[in-house]
């Protein structure tokens, strides 16, 4: 009977001592977890809200409406003007543009300007940019204008980039200049 008691001391004291803890730790970590999950969600839900209501103001301003195409969003400023060629692989394209961050209440906070003056070049399809500017850009042909709206799925999605936080949905005015062919 003595050797039994002692067992069951040690034992609890086992329990106590390194079972516990561990069980504390394992118990903490699965809810720290399920919190992060559910913030993730709700950020994506809160930025598709944000988005929706955008459209639907801007649409309410202009004649024209937002077309879905491709995952973005795109309004072609200067529909009048038909040039068919737009951008192909290797192709190199200089625009201005103008970047912002779509944020709640229809607010757009700037974060990027490259006027018409001094335009960026860049080569068209070399995986540099985000997947929604090129998405968008090949629906571009020269000397257009388009308003583009990239949801953060097809920008920098869960990361940040510079000024740009998680989970934002970016607005650019673009203006391709001139489109200069690889071939």
């Amino acid at each position: 009977m003595k050797s039994s008691f002692s067992f069951d001391k040690k034992y609890s004291q086992i329990i106590k001592e390194i079972i516990y803890p561990i069980m504390k730790k394992i118990l903490y970590l699965s809810f720290s977890i399920l919190i992060f999950l559910s913030c993730k969600n709700s950020r994506k839900e809160t930025e598709m809200e944000i988005l929706t209501k955008y459209i639907e103001y801007y649409n309410g301003l202009v004649d024209t409406s937002f077309v879905k195409s491709d995952g973005i969003y795109f309004i072609d400023t200067l529909p009048h003007i038909f040039e068919p060629v737009k951008p192909q692989t290797g192709d190199s394209v200089i625009l201005a543009y103008t970047g912002y961050i779509l944020n709640a209440g229809n607010s757009l906070q700037q974060f990027i300007t490259v006027d018409t003056l001094n335009p960026d070049t860049y080569i068209y399809k070399n995986e540099s940019v985000i997947e929604g500017w090129e998405r968008g850009v090949g629906m571009m042909s020269a000397n257009r204008k388009i308003v583009l709206i990239i949801p953060s799925d097809l920008a920098y999605g869960k990361h940040s980039a510079g000024l740009i936080p998680p989970y934002s949905t970016l607005v650019f005015e673009i203006e391709i200049r001139k489109l200069i062919k690889n071939r």
